[in-house]
């Protein structure tokens, strides 16, 4: 009777267990919204993070470099899904990305390419500051790309780096070599005007320049800012500084090198033709071209250029006797910043570190850029950038010489005033020096016109 009972109270006891269990049960389920109507399966690992869609403006093509490095790291990323949107780095399309940032919703990352831009966005709400960012992710930007005042504003720093691009001539050695011509490692102006007449011949249609500028408006300023540096066309009083003789001697230099020794390619027949600096250059029409890195992609795309001729460098030629300094208008650049408004400010950070840093090799190798990130190898760029066929294209010394190695100051401007105005200050520059190519002023109107303008430009923006 005992044993009976003591089974009786252990039934009872595991009974009750058991209706327990299936009250909790059933309460947890009724508590997660019902949806559970059978057992729980076997523990699982936890579920892939929510995948999230990127959206990233810059103004390369896919092809030159972004594509590659967009799939690359996708891969590594599998949850981060990246929508590239290209615009082209012109007024225009510089409208058209601020018209998206303002809009808001439709960019996450983008790229700016002029310093005056940067501080715009900026200032004007359009973009996160990094610092903070950076920091939780152990990254020190200043050990990682240097000087970063051009995307400093207010004390925060807004963008991040990701090419070093000098400019300079990109020159047919051969050429040199047959005019018994060394590759020039210093050189005045005085030298650059001789040595251009020495490498053009011919007439008409078959006529070889010396020399072959890009149409790009702040090329009017070149010799006088690469003496001058920052803010050099504006006086220490916010005023216009284009009553420098620097201005008006580069100026006239390319006036008389166009019209009178016809050694560079006219400005007229550049705009008129719509002229490429490749074309004329690897079909070898002209002896130098100024430009960057981008280029050396021309150099090796021997499909659509077929050449034999050996390309070097030549950095650019000095404006003032005794200058020490050459500044340049290729600095850091190409700045990756992250839209202010974005819902997904963690995957942006990750990827514009990546493009910046160990992503950066399509960027090499197909863009021609250079990255800014001082971890990356100087020998890396002359192996990506160059290729397999560097020997037979290229003249490497002074590649490494002219670009990887020699000290870069920039001319982009710093001070406010000077880069509030800085597009408009080029608009007005090209408009007059078109006036003055054309025949339609002479040059003491042209820079009388240059030097009112320029002066109302900074009133305004006092």
């Amino acid at each position: 009777m005992t044993m009976i009972c003591n089974f009786k109270e252990v039934c009872m006891r595991r009974i009750l267990l058991t209706v327990l269990v299936i009250m909790v049960a059933s309460t947890l389920v009724w508590a997660g919204g019902g949806q559970q109507t059978q057992p729980a399966a076997p523990a699982t690992p936890a579920a892939a993070a929510e995948p999230v869609t990127l959206r990233v403006w810059g103004g390369v093509p896919e092809e030159n470099g972004p594509g590659d490095l967009i799939r690359a790291f996708e891969a590594a990323n599998p949850n981060i899904k990246v929508e590239y949107t290209r615009f082209v780095n012109d007024d225009q399309g510089n409208l058209r990305l601020d018209t998206a940032l303002v809009a808001g919703g439709q960019v996450d990352v983008y790229f700016t390419y002029r310093n005056d831009n940067l501080v715009r966005r900026a200032s004007s709400g359009n973009a996160l500051a990094l610092d903070s960012i950076a920091t939780a992710d152990g990254m020190n930007l200043a050990q990682a790309f240097g000087d970063l005042t051009y995307a400093t504003v207010n004390g925060g720093v807004y963008a991040i780096p990701t090419n070093k691009g000098p400019q300079f001539f990109m020159v047919n050695k051969d050429m040199f070599d047959a005019a018994g011509i060394p590759l020039p490692t210093s050189w005045t102006a005085a030298d650059y005007r001789r040595i251009a007449n020495q490498l053009s011949s011919g007439t008409g249609q078959d006529r070889i320049y010396g020399v072959m500028y890009p149409n790009w408006p702040q090329l009017f300023l070149l010799g006088a800012q690469s003496a001058l540096g920052p803010n050099g066309f504006l006086k220490a009083d916010g005023t216009s500084n284009f009553t420098d003789p620097l201005f008006r001697e580069f100026i006239e230099l390319r006036r008389t090198m166009q019209y009178d020794d016809r050694s560079e390619v006219p400005y007229v027949e550049v705009v008129s033709q719509n002229l490429s600096d490749a074309t004329e250059f690897l079909t070898e029409q002209v002896a130098m071209i100024y430009t960057g890195t981008w280029r050396v992609r021309s150099v090796r795309d021997l499909e659509t250029f077929p050449h034999d001729f050996k390309t070097a460098f030549v950095p650019l030629f000095t404006m003032k006797p005794g200058q020490t300094r050459t500044y340049n208008e290729g600095s850091l650049g190409d700045w990756a910043m992250i839209a202010r408004d974005t819902k997904v400010a963690d995957a942006a950070w990750k990827f514009i570190r990546y493009w910046a840093t160990e992503g950066s090799d399509p960027m090499v190798a197909k863009g021609g850029k250079i990255p800014a990130w001082t971890e990356y190898p100087a020998a890396k760029v002359t192996e990506v950038m160059l290729g397999p066929d560097a020997d037979k294209l290229f003249d490497i010394e002074s590649f490494e010489r002219v670009v990887l190695n020699a000290p870069l100051f920039s001319y982009q401007p710093t001070d406010p005033v000077a880069v509030t105005i800085y597009n408009d200050m080029r608009n007005v520059v090209k408009e007059e020096v078109e006036l003055l190519y054309v025949g339609r002023q002479n040059l003491d109107q042209t820079i009388q016109a240059i030097d009112r303008r320029v002066n109302t430009l900074a009133r305004s923006a006092r």
